[in-house]
């Protein structure tokens, strides 16, 4: 029953959530991330990350005519590489500021988000045939979607509503740098490694914490993987009102 349902050894499985933990961690660190409770929720999406990638290999191998070991191997090798890559190479991309680097950036994302960010995309390009704005920067294509002052990320792609962009079609460089590390909390991850570990674990911990389960409070309380994103807007929201912000 195991082999025709294509289910990985558990020893495959342990060493594969324990590669997905350490790949979790050191894209955390990577990113500057700043506190330990969302460190932990990068390792859990990171397992959780190389236990879908697991799973998908070996169901997708005997359609293909491979082994389910060997179609499980090969997928963990792919994510494992795709996040490693991202991790690596993602953050000094965003930082460079230029249209390069932002856009190798964006391919490195879109690759470790393929459904996501062609959703984002295909939107992307409806949208643009209504005059919307659309702006890419920090290797995230932002796109406007109706009213109002909200984002959400959907892996390289930001739906963005319209209260964010200026009249010039721009986003202000902290938002953009809040949602650019969201996308690469993606890439890093892997999309069906952050997505459910963001609405499940990030959100239960959220609700048990009396936090709002998309965002963090003043005082700290909400989904981990908003804290290092809205401390550093913060951060920047105080030195612009002490005329230091760059």
């Amino acid at each position: 029953m195991a082999s025709a349902l294509a289910i990985p050894p558990s020893s495959l499985v342990v060493e594969a959530c324990a590669l997905g933990v350490l790949l979790g961690l050191f894209g955390a660190w990577r990113n500057r991330v700043r506190f330990v409770d969302e460190a932990l929720v990068w390792a859990a999406g990171g397992a959780f990350g190389a236990a879908v990638a697991l799973a998908a290999g070996a169901a997708l191998a005997p359609r293909l005519g491979a082994a389910p070991a060997a179609g499980s191997t090969l997928a963990l090798v792919l994510w494992g590489a795709g996040s490693l890559l991202a991790s690596s190479l993602t953050p000094a991309l965003d930082r460079a500021g230029r249209i390069a680097p932002s856009l190798g950036s964006f391919a490195l994302k879109w690759l470790q988000s393929p459904f996501f960010t062609s959703a984002g995309l295909l939107a992307a390009l409806l949208l643009s045939t209504w005059g919307r704005h659309a702006r890419l920067a920090r290797g995230t294509l932002f796109i406007e979607v109706g009213r109002g002052a909200a984002a959400l990320t959907l892996g390289a792609v930001i739906w963005t509503r319209g209260g964010l962009f200026d009249d010039r079609g721009r986003v202000p460089d902290v938002w953009v740098r809040h949602e650019a590390l969201h996308a690469r909390t993606v890439a890093a991850l892997g999309e069906w490694g952050f997505y459910p570990t963001y609405v499940i674990v990030g959100a239960a911990m959220a609700l048990a914490r009396r936090g709002p389960w998309n965002a963090v409070t003043t005082a700290g309380r909400g989904n981990p993987f908003e804290k290092t994103a809205y401390a550093e807007h913060r951060g920047w929201q105080r030195r612009r009102s002490s005329g230091t912000a760059g």
